[in-house]
C-alpha cells in the first residue's frame, strides 16, 4: 500500500498503518469498531499514538522531494519526516524500516567516485542541501537499528525515476555490440 499525504502528519502516518492492518485481515490489538474509517481524523486518540500494533512487518520509506527545490522543504520532508516515520513504526510494531537515501550522500563534487560503499564517509561539506538532508535522515535511520525492536537500513540508489517521469524509455539507447556508445 502507498501513502499519500503530509509524511510530517504523525497521526496520518499512524492511520496509514492502521490501514494496511485492515487490508491484511489480521486481528491485531487494540481492534477499531467496525464503523471506523481509518482516516486520521476517525481514529479513536488511543489508536493514533503508542499502543497501535500494525500487520505491517516492513515499512519502505521512499519519500523525497525532487532536487531544485529549497532547504526548507528538504528539511521537513527528509529529516523531520524520517523522524516521523520512526517514532511510527516504533509505536506501530512495525519491525523493519528501509529507507530510501541517495548515492549523493557521500558525494561532495569533487571526484568521481567508483566502488564506494557504506564505509565511505560522509563529506565534510555536503553537495548541497538535497544531500545534507539525505545523509542527516540516513544517519537518524542507521541509529535507530535495534532500538524499540526496529531494525533498520539504508539504500543508497544513484537516481530514481518517479511516477510520470520526463523522458521515455525510447529515449534511453544503449549502443549496439561493436558499435561505438
Amino acid at each position: 500500500m502507498f501513502f499519500v499525504g503530509d509524511i510530517t502528519d504523525e497521526q496520518a502516518i499512524t492511520a496509514a498503518m492502521v490501514k494496511v492492518r485492515l487490508a491484511a485481515g489480521r486481528r491485531v490489538q487494540p481492534e477499531l469498531p467496525p464503523t471506523t474509517d481509518p482516516a486520521p481524523s476517525s481514529l479513536p486518540p488511543s489508536m493514533t499514538s503508542s499502543g497501535l500494533q500494525s500487520a505491517a512487518t516492513v515499512a519502505i520509506h521512499t519519500v523525497s522531494p525532487v532536487h531544485g527545490l529549497g532547504p526548507e522543504v528538504y528539511e521537513k520532508v527528509n529529516v523531520t519526516g524520517t523522524e516521523v516515520i520512526l517514532r511510527a513504526c516504533a509505536s506501530s510494531s512495525v519491525g523493519k524500516l528501509v529507507f530510501t537515501s541517495s548515492g549523493g550522500v557521500v558525494y561532495d563534487g569533487e571526484e568521481n567516485l567508483v566502488d564506494v560503499d557504506e564505509r565511505l564517509a560522509y563529506p565534510a561539506v555536503p553537495l548541497d542541501a538535497y544531500n545534507d538532508t539525505k545523509a542527516r535522515a540516513e544517519k537518524l535511520v542507521l541509529e535507530a537499528n535495534g532500538k524499540d525492536g526496529l531494525l533498520t537500513c539504508a539504500i543508497r540508489p544513484a537516481g530514481i525515476f518517479g511516477y510520470a517521469p520526463s523522458w521515455r524509455s525510447a529515449d534511453l539507447r544503449l549502443p549496439s555490440k561493436g558499435q561505438p556508445s
